[in-house]
C-alpha cells in the first residue's frame, strides 16, 4: 500500500458524461466517470459504492491503474461513496444529481487514526409480538460522534445522531418483518469507523382467537355433521360430504376435522361449497384450533356469514388429503355445518 503524508490533499475530479442515446420509461439514463488524481497523477485503486435504487446498471469500483471509474446507466441522484486504505474522503457521500463537473477535495490520514467500530447491543433480536419492547444501544467513546440508520441504508453525517438507548419503533405490518440497524462512528481529524449492522426480526403476528370457543358460540342450527369416536384412516375422503337445504339460509360457520395435518397445514388452505348447479360459494380461509390431547391445529375452520340458496351443496376441503375420515363415516369427510334457516326466499 502506498504511504502519504498526513494533511496532503487530493483532488478527485467527477466527470459526468451525458449518454445522447439512452433513454427507458423510467427516465434519462446518464453515464458517470469519476476520475480521481493525487498531486495531479492517478490514484489508482479507490473503491465507490452505490447507494439507492437508481443504479440500472453500474459496475462498482476498484479503479484501474489509470484512476477512472466508470458507472453507466444512472437515473435520477445517486450517492456515490468512495473509499482507499489509508485515504479519507469529504464529502465522503457525492450527491450525483445531473449531468457536470464535480470536484471533491480529500485527505491522507495515518491508518492508526481510524475510529473503532462500533458495537450495537439490542435488548434482543427476535420479538415474538408487537408489544414487545426492543431498544439498542451503542457502546461509545469519549469524543466520538455517532451515526445510525434503521432501514439499512448507510449512516452518514446526516443520519441520526446516536445519544441514548433508542426504542425501536414495532414495524406497521402483521406479516414477518425486520429492522435492519447500521451505526458508524466520527471524529474530527480521524478515519471514519466501518459500519457495524444488526437485525432485529419481528415474528408474524400471532392469532390468538380460540376458534374452537368462536365456532361452538355462533348463532343458528347444526344444518349438518359426519363425526366418528372411532380412529381415523391415513388418507382422505373417497366420498363426498353433502348435505341439502330446504330454504335459503346464512352459512355462519364450516368445521372440518384434519387428524393427520401438519400443524402448519391449514395455512394458505380453504373451505367452499359448490351447489348442485355448480355455482361456487367461497372459498373461505381457513382458521385453525386444537384438537384432541391438544394436538394443534386439527379443527379447521371457516366463518362466510353468507346468505345461500335451498339446494344440495358438497363440500369442498383445498386439503383433501389430510381430511379426516373412517368406515364409520363412510369414507366422507367429518365436518359440521352451521347456520341460520330462513323460512322465506333471500
Amino acid at each position: 500500500m502506498k504511504l502519504c503524508k498526513s494533511g496532503i490533499r487530493l483532488l478527485l475530479v467527477v466527470i459526468l458524461m451525458l449518454t445522447l442515446s439512452a433513454c427507458v420509461n423510467v427516465g434519462q439514463q446518464y453515464g458517470v466517470t469519476i476520475v480521481i488524481k493525487e498531486n495531479g497523477e492517478p490514484l489508482p485503486g479507490v473503491e465507490a459504492t452505490y447507494s439507492g435504487s437508481k443504479i440500472t446498471g453500474g459496475t462498482a469500483g476498484p479503479s484501474g491503474g489509470d484512476g477512472k471509474l466508470i458507472v453507466q446507466r444512472i437515473i435520477g441522484t445517486v450517492e456515490i461513496s468512495l473509499s482507499k486504505e489509508g485515504y479519507f474522503f469529504d464529502p465522503e457521500v457525492l450527491m450525483v444529481t445531473k449531468a457536470g463537473v464535480y470536484s471533491v477535495q480529500a485527505s491522507c490520514l495515518p491508518q492508526i487514526n481510524k475510529v473503532a467500530k462500533p458495537v450495537i447491543n439490542v435488548s434482543k433480536d427476535l420479538a415474538a409480538n408487537r408489544d414487545e419492547e426492543v431498544t439498542f444501544s451503542l457502546e461509545t467513546e469519549v469524543g466520538v460522534n455517532y451515526y445510525y440508520t434503521l432501514d439499512g441504508s448507510q449512516p452518514h453525517s446526516t443520519s441520526l445522531l446516536y445519544q441514548d438507548p433508542v426504542v425501536l419503533t414495532p414495524p406497521d405490518t402483521d406479516d414477518e418483518s425486520t429492522i435492519e440497524i447500521r451505526a458508524m462512528g466520527k471524529k474530527e481529524g480521524w478515519r471514519d469507523s466501518e459500519i457495524a449492522e444488526k437485525i432485529v426480526v419481528y415474528q408474524a403476528k400471532q392469532d390468538e382467537t380460540n376458534w374452537n370457543d368462536h365456532f361452538n358460540s355462533l348463532d343458528g342450527e347444526e344444518f349438518f355433521k359426519i363425526h366418528s369416536i372411532w380412529a381415523v384412516d391415513n388418507t382422505g375422503p373417497t366420498e363426498s360430504s353433502i348435505f341439502t337445504l330446504e330454504h335459503d339460509a346464512k352459512i355462519t360457520g364450516i368445521f372440518t376435522y384434519h387428524w393427520n395435518a401438519d400443524e402448519d397445514t391449514f395455512r394458505e388452505q380453504t373451505i367452499s361449497l359448490k351447489k348442485d348447479d355448480n355455482t361456487i360459494y367461497g372459498p373461505w380461509p381457513v382458521k385453525a384450533g386444537n384438537g384432541s390431547w391438544n394436538k394443534s391445529n386439527v379443527n379447521w375452520y371457516v366463518f362466510p356469514d353468507q346468505t345461500i340458496p335451498a339446494g344440495t351443496y358438497t363440500i369442498i376441503d383445498s386439503h383433501n388429503d389430510s381430511w379426516s375420515k373412517n368406515s364409520e363415516t363412510g369414507n366422507r369427510g367429518m365436518c359440521t355445518v352451521k347456520g341460520i334457516s330462513y323460512s322465506e326466499p333471500r
